[in-house]
């Protein structure tokens, strides 16, 4: 039996069976929830730059903010070409890959969580939950991906995403959309304009299983 259905078999039967540990989501539950939420801050900071580009008026606003999150980045792409020599475009091109790849992960790790692995106890009887990305698909060949999601990715995910969001303000405040009212206030440095480096395409193990 997977440790991730091991959990949910636990968790079915805890009113019939005494279960001497403890299961503890804390660290994976904080640590997701804040990824979600700089991802979040991203999307709508990205919004606001790309209205910024087209002219910044209410109507543009109202027309971002329709747009989905793929479209998004592919609306600020397109955006980006038409500033031709301006030194701050290949900054947004630059923007705009990290915000797709990230988006990559984002989706993957929203849509696919489906059942959480169990660590090992420590020596107070606790063990530790992490998720696993479960999910099948059709497309003409039926396949399914089971791989497992350790605190660590999502943290890594999280720092990714902040340096994303960081570089976007850095950029929209060359861009003069940005003021850093609130960053003065709060004795914030200013946010780098130094290209981040992405990650590469998140990889998954995939089985077919009409093979």
């Amino acid at each position: 039996m997977r440790r991730s259905t091991i959990f949910i078999f636990l968790w079915l039967v805890s009113d019939m069976v005494e279960d001497p540990y403890t299961y503890d989501l804390t660290e994976f539950g904080r640590e997701f929830t804040w990824a979600i939420m700089f991802w979040n801050l991203t999307e709508e900071h990205t919004r606001w730059m790309l209205s910024g580009i087209l002219g910044g008026h209410t109507a543009m606003h109202a027309l971002v903010a329709d747009l989905g999150s793929r479209s998004l980045a592919e609306a600020l792409r397109s955006a980006a070409r038409g500033m031709e020599d301006h030194p701050i475009r290949p900054h947004v091109e630059h923007f705009c890959a990290g915000y797709q790849r990230l988006g990559e992960y984002r989706n993957l790790y929203v849509h696919g969580l489906r059942a959480f692995d169990v660590g090992a106890p420590d020596e107070n009887m606790v063990r530790p939950l992490s998720g696993r990305i479960m999910v099948t698909k059709g497309r003409g060949r039926l396949r399914t991906t089971n791989d497992p999601l350790p605190t660590e990715k999502i943290v890594e995910f999280k720092d990714q995403v902040r340096s994303l969001h960081e570089y976007g303000r850095a950029i929209s405040e060359r861009l003069g959309f940005d003021d850093g009212e609130v960053r003065e206030f709060l004795g914030m440095p200013s946010p780098s304009l130094e290209m981040p480096q992405w990650p590469a395409a998140p990889k998954s193990s995939i089985h077919y299983i009409q093979d």
